[in-house]
């Protein structure tokens, strides 16, 4: 009977414990994301604002991946200044870029136009 009680108690304690925020994500829409989401924001704006995503990953930059409830995903790419990138992925698998990215134009290497070489051998008819 203690056993029970102490595991009541700590399952308790688990449920209280728990902050909220996992469960935020599943209140606030898509829509509060667009609404409110700036390229301005950084990592620990984010995460009080929008609570704790359901997976953070990468390697230089954070990914946040928030999951809704209607298999629909956010997944956005920051760092402590800034979002890189915003990309929701709806129900269908369609992907939107809520914030835009910048276009990389690719430099390419222009040939410098060379000037054709003279012979400088002297004309052995002259």
């Amino acid at each position: 009977m203690r056993t029970y009680l102490i595991i009541a108690i700590l399952m308790l304690l688990n449920c209280i414990s728990s902050d909220g925020q996992d469960k935020l994500v599943s209140k606030i829409g898509i829509s509060e994301f667009e609404k409110t989401l700036n390229p301005d924001m950084g990592y620990d704006t984010l995460i009080s604002r929008y609570g704790k995503p359901d997976i953070i990953t990468g390697s230089g930059i954070y990914i946040l991946i928030y999951n809704f409830a209607d298999t629909a995903s956010l997944t956005i790419g920051c760092h402590n200044k800034g979002i890189l990138y915003a990309i929701f992925q709806d129900e269908d698998g369609i992907k939107h870029d809520l914030i835009p990215r910048p276009s990389i134009e690719r430099k390419t290497k222009t040939k410098k136009s060379r000037k054709p070489k003279h012979n400088t051998k002297l004309n052995p008819m002259q």
